[in-house]
């Protein structure tokens, strides 16, 4: 295991030494790693949404000719979607 070491401004230190003596950290650097854990994690969700949009967009691209969404559009759908399931507007 590789070896940190890391200046804090009082105020993060605090917070730091109050996680621990709370018990929810063994130690200081319990917190640390449990920090870097989720800021990967959170990048690893980042980076699959991101792929995920990128998959979406290029679907759009491919799925026919481009339609102008208006105002009427969206009604003439709504009226269409409506008349499908048997309902009056």
């Amino acid at each position: 295991m590789g070896m940190l070491e890391i200046q804090l401004p009082e105020p993060l230190m605090a917070f730091v030494e109050a996680q621990v003596a709370s018990g929810q950290y063994e130690s200081p650097s319990a917190l640390i790693e449990a920090l870097v854990r989720e800021a990967q994690e959170r990048q690893e969700r980042r980076r699959a949404s991101q792929e995920t949009l990128e998959w979406a967009l290029l679907e759009g691209l491919d799925s026919g000719e481009p339609v102008a969404l208006t105002a009427a559009y969206g009604e003439e759908r709504r009226a269409a979607l409506q008349a499908q399931l048997g309902r009056e507007s």
